[in-house]
């Protein structure tokens, strides 16, 4: 008989000398099945080989002291203990079976996306592009009422607390007609890494000074930025409308940076406006556009496109969403589109005015919807032939990655002891994040990274795009986490579910809010901080026994003052033999709530009786104070 006649294949499963194999699982003679998974796999993915839900699973890993996210890397071994918990075996994948051309050289993690700005001056068929202009500077000097006055729009009203909290990018004309894109990026502490994105892929960068409160934190961090980039800078020293105002001191400030304005003989254009009246501005686009000029910017809109993403949010009609930045060639809508960890075809394209588009050009801000994952916010995409292809470039890519980053995917939720010798125990507290847009993921880690305490170790379970769901509250039931949902509603299922199992959710809308509400979480994971004060001593010298159940312990107040439920512990040849409440205090036969130092009295305590001769009485008081994170 020939192999082919010992073999049948249908539908996926081979059928070979009583061998059954279905879709990685296979199942012998004696009923004993084999999975066979890579030598790292997500949990989402190994419960859907196993035919599982993700929740389950986890529930699995925690038997086995693993705390693990949907979207975390395990290894083999790992792995493998659970699969076979669950009864099967498992077996180690090839990994060697991916064609290593595949991988696209433009994607090797060797040389991908060093440079994140893009000048095509050396094509011919190149032609002028609008410049990408990024606006950066500290929280509250009038970044995005720059922008808004540019625009004749009103951003900023819509901006909860009128700051910030994502990269947003517009074009808008300058005096002369031609168009200019620009980049509004947040200003507050926890936003460093967008500011720093924001000044990689520009090529102007504005940075607003205002002149009432001078060169702040987050200017300073935004000059060293641009520096580093090697950018053209122009300073916007803006509120010159207020009374009292002194630009000279800004332009000293400036000059201590190692950066000299043009009227001091150096060459750092220096512009006054104000945002808010419109002053200067005319000037601040005509210095933009020149220094645009001078750099002959370029891109070939015949090429594929490619850029940057900004910025991704989960929508729930449209699925993800993300804004970028076309940096050269032409996007068309159908476009199969990759970038570092993603791809999916481009079903839909709108611009920075909410008009449906089929195409978009260089230095065009557009959102794009087709995604098949939540692309990273700052990840350059490009352009090519097939979904096919792009899936075994992001497979490859996700499978180097993943072995890079295991060792630090293991998760612990279980209290644990600081060492032997103590008793002091370093308590944990598990956190689930939502946010709307995947940019904001970033300061919010960042901002929980703050928290860090040597009794305290902080867990992110999961950290994603979009409404806090009952799956959310679900893993977090199972991981005892709480859910912080930053500009994520919370669908109706979930407030049930979590008010069923007791989930703790915490929403907000405000970056500054965040920090209080991780502050109440700590607080209830820690407690108040527990004193104790001693308030009295007294000395056991004749014991009086009421019936089988009462007994009073007649004593001399040594110390101090004793009152009615004091908390006690008794003293016997040095030892503490029993800790109780003073339930009650007699002097002659009247009862008192309190006895001073030198005075006898009769004390009844709380489930306390076996007195003897001689036992001393602690009275002491507990005293919680909040603390102070």
């Amino acid at each position: 008989m020939t192999e082919t006649e010992n073999m049948t294949e249908t539908d996926g499963m081979t059928e070979a000398d009583g061998i059954t194999e279905t879709d990685g699982i296979t199942e012998m003679n004696d009923s004993i099945k084999t999975i066979t998974i890579p030598d790292t796999i997500t949990v989402k993915e190994l419960a859907e080989q196993l035919n599982i839900s993700s929740i389950e699973l986890i529930k699995e890993l925690m038997k086995n002291g693993v705390m693990a996210t949907i979207n975390q890397v395990i290894d083999f071994d790992t792995a493998a203990i659970v699969i076979s918990d669950l009864g099967y075996q498992a077996v180690e994948k090839d990994n060697n079976t991916l064609d290593e051309n595949q991988l696209d050289d433009s994607q090797d993690k060797q040389g991908a996306f060093k440079s994140l700005r893009i000048n095509i001056q050396e094509s011919a068929d190149a032609i002028p592009r609008h410049p990408v202009v990024t606006v950066l500077g500290h929280v509250d000097h009038g970044k995005t009422t720059l922008l808004d006055n540019i625009r004749q729009s009103n951003i900023v009203s819509s901006e909860v607390g009128n700051i910030t909290q994502s990269i947003g990018a517009y074009q808008a004309k300058s005096p002369d007609g031609r168009l200019i894109t620009f980049i509004d990026t947040p200003g507050h502490a926890a936003f460093t890494n967008m500011r720093k994105r924001g000044a990689q892929i520009t090529d102007v960068a504005i940075v607003v000074i205002a002149a009432d409160d001078g060169i702040m934190p987050q200017t300073k961090e935004v000059i060293n930025f641009i520096k580093e980039a090697e950018i053209p800078m122009i300073a916007a020293i803006n509120k010159t409308d207020l009374k009292d105002i002194s630009t000279d001191r800004v332009k000293q400030q400036l000059m201590e940076l190692s950066l000299t304005p043009e009227e001091y003989g150096g060459d750092l254009v220096v512009v006054n406006i104000s945002a808010l009246t419109g002053k200067g501005i005319d000037e601040l686009l005509e210095t933009t556009q020149l220094i645009a000029d001078l750099q002959e910017l370029k891109a070939n809109i015949s090429d594929n496109a490619e850029g940057i993403i900004l910025e991704a949010r989960m929508h729930k009609n449209q699925g993800i969403l993300s804004t970028i930045i076309i940096q050269n060639g032409t996007l068309h809508k159908g476009d199969i589109m990759i970038t570092e960890n993603t791809y999916g075809k481009v079903k839909s394209m709108i611009n920075d005015r909410g008009e449906n588009i089929q195409s978009a050009g260089p230095s065009e801000p557009i959102i794009i919807s087709g995604l098949s994952e939540m692309p990273k916010a700052g990840e350059k995409f490009k352009i090519i032939k097939s979904e096919k292809e792009a899936k075994k470039i992001i497979e490859k890519a996700n499978r180097i990655q993943d072995k890079d980053t295991l060792k630090n995917t293991a998760i612990t939720s279980e209290v644990t002891s600081v060492n032997d010798n103590d008793n002091e125990e370093i308590k944990s507290l598990n956190l689930i994040i939502k946010s709307d847009t995947q940019g904001t993921i970033e300061p919010i880690l960042k901002t929980i990274d703050t928290f860090k305490k040597e009794d305290l170790t902080i867990n992110i379970i999961e950290a994603s795009i979009g409404s806090i769901n009952e799956s959310d509250v679900s893993l977090a039931s199972v991981s005892k986490s709480a859910i912080l949902g930053f500009n994520s509603r919370t669908e109706i299922g979930a407030e049930k579910l979590a008010e069923q199992e007791k989930v703790s959710i915490t929403t907000f809308d405000i970056i500054y809010d965040l920090r209080e509400s991780i502050e109440i979480l700590i607080n209830d994971v820690l407690g108040p901080i527990i004193t104790t004060n001693e308030v009295g001593k007294l000395e056991v010298r004749k014991i009086f026994k009421i019936d089988k159940t009462e007994v009073i312990a007649g004593s001399y107040v040594a110390e101090g003052k004793i009152n009615k439920g004091d908390n006690v512990k008794i003293i016997r040849n040095d030892e503490v033999v029993g800790q109780s409440k003073i339930a009650n205090i007699k002097r002659e036969s009247d009862d008192v709530s309190e006895v001073n130092a030198g005075i006898e009295c009769g004390i009844k305590l709380s489930n306390f009786n076996n007195f003897e001769e001689n036992d001393q009485i602690i009275a002491f008081q507990i005293n919680e104070q909040k603390r102070e994170i």
